[in-house]
């Protein structure tokens, strides 16, 4: 489908939504066609090429940057906690939490952008100020000591090891940006905060993006 990562950028205009989606259903109906007559097809070659030229950049997302980018969600001041992000959400990530409810995303979320794209009051957003507060107290200087301190009660340096040095970051670092969340999510149960942080949030002047033919309705069927 067209983009629809409206965390990054601005969601798609209906037209070019549509000719995205025009040129998507050509690839397919060919692709189903040659099927259907038991031809083989083949397609997306450079697509398969720039996969494998960007496999590590990839698996380090699917490992690590996806579970980041779950963290990245909060609730400004005009969200009414009805509850509609948690609802449509396909991963069930999204639960309510604190007094009053607002929507807390766990590491089950996919950054599938429907919480965001369908919320009534465009309440939720994404800001850089968040990314920054977790990836500091997720990483630096806070992996560094840590990395030190266990590097230290071993006997040996971790980083010497790529693998256990890799894992015990990797622990670490899923530890700490969770951590780091639930004290940004009760923080933001300040009002004035939380109209802060939505100020200075990219996403506030976002155009949001549903699918062409795509309702709410046909979300809540999934």
């Amino acid at each position: 489908m067209p983009s629809n990562w409206t965390a990054l950028h601005w969601g798609l205009s209906g037209e070019n939504a549509a000719v995205v989606t025009a040129v998507a259903e050509g690839r397919v109906k060919s692709a189903l066609d040659a099927f259907l007559a038991g031809k083989r097809h083949y397609d997306g070659v450079v697509q398969l090429f720039f996969g494998l030229l960007l496999a590590k950049i990839s698996l380090m997302y699917l490992i690590l940057g996806q579970l980041f980018f779950a963290k990245l969600f909060f609730a400004d001041d005009t969200c009414t906690g009805c509850g509609l992000c948690k609802t449509i959400c396909p991963k069930r990530a999204v639960r309510l939490a604190g007094r009053p409810p607002r929507p807390y995303w766990t590491y089950a979320c996919d950054s599938c952008m429907a919480c965001i794209n369908f919320c009534p009051h465009k309440a939720i957003q994404v800001s850089p100020l968040v990314a920054i507060l977790i990836y500091y107290l997720a990483t630096v200087p806070a992996l560094a000591w840590a990395m030190a301190l266990a590097s230290a009660r071993l006997g040996f340096d971790l980083a010497s090891v790529p693998l256990l040095g890799f894992s015990v970051q990797y622990a670490y670092t899923l530890l700490a940006i969770a951590a780091a969340y639930s004290l940004l999510h009760l923080a933001f149960g300040s009002r004035l905060l939380r109209f802060l942080a939505a100020r200075l949030s990219h996403t506030r002047y976002f155009r949001r993006y549903t699918a062409p033919g795509v309702s709410l309705a046909d979300i809540h069927k999934q």
